[in-house]
């Protein structure tokens, strides 16, 4: 969700009803959900740090 596509062209496609603000709060949930499960709020910046990840298998 990094591309310009999100903010440039999502709001005037919500706005003109070509999609519908249901749908995008649908796909945004399944994606805070997915992100929740994987403890990505408690650790955003996990997978950055590839000597901190193998020090935390070996452990």
């Amino acid at each position: 969700m990094k591309t310009g596509y999100y903010t440039n062209e999502l709001e005037a496609l919500v706005v003109d009803g070509a999609i519908d603000l249901a749908l995008v709060n649908d796909a945004m949930w399944c994606i805070l959900k997915l992100k929740n499960d994987l403890e990505l709020f408690e650790e955003p910046y996990r997978g950055t740090n590839v000597d901190q990840e193998q020090t935390t298998f070996i452990d």
